[in-house]
């Protein structure tokens, strides 16, 4: 009897709704790595975000009840029309984020300078939903 990875999150809000969601129908929901990524954000790609997992008998419950509540939620990529996508980071790479990291460095704090974004795996291209 193990745990299956559902879902990944990169803050613990978006996770606690999925999980709560999850256990409003009656399937018993974990988080992992939640608290290392709520206490340092950077450390999110390291250990591979928050996961959600569900026990191995729950798995396909937890796919059918997906299918009826992420119909609307797949982003679509408005340059390929693929719903091929996965969310991801990037950074502004203008001169107030330079400065906002040289900040950073100097007062020991973490820069508020990026953005989650989808990627599309077809033609790569990134965009907000």
């Amino acid at each position: 009897m193990g745990f299956v990875i559902i879902k990944r999150f990169d803050n613990s809000i978006d996770a606690h709704l999925f999980r709560i969601s999850l256990e409003a129908e009656g399937i018993d929901c974990y988080l992992f790595d939640e608290e290392i990524v709520s206490l340092n954000p950077l450390y999110s790609n390291a250990v591979g975000g928050i996961k959600a997992k569900v026990r191995q008998e729950n798995v396909e419950r937890t796919f059918e009840f997906l299918k009826t509540i992420e119909i609307e939620q797949i982003p679509v990529c408005p340059f390929c029309g693929s719903s091929d996508t996965y969310l991801d980071y990037t950074s502004k790479k203008a001169l107030p984020h330079w400065i906002a990291s040289l900040f950073s460095l100097l007062t020991v704090t973490y820069p508020i300078t990026g953005k989650m974004v989808n990627t599309c795996k077809a033609c790569g291209e990134r965009f907000r939903s």
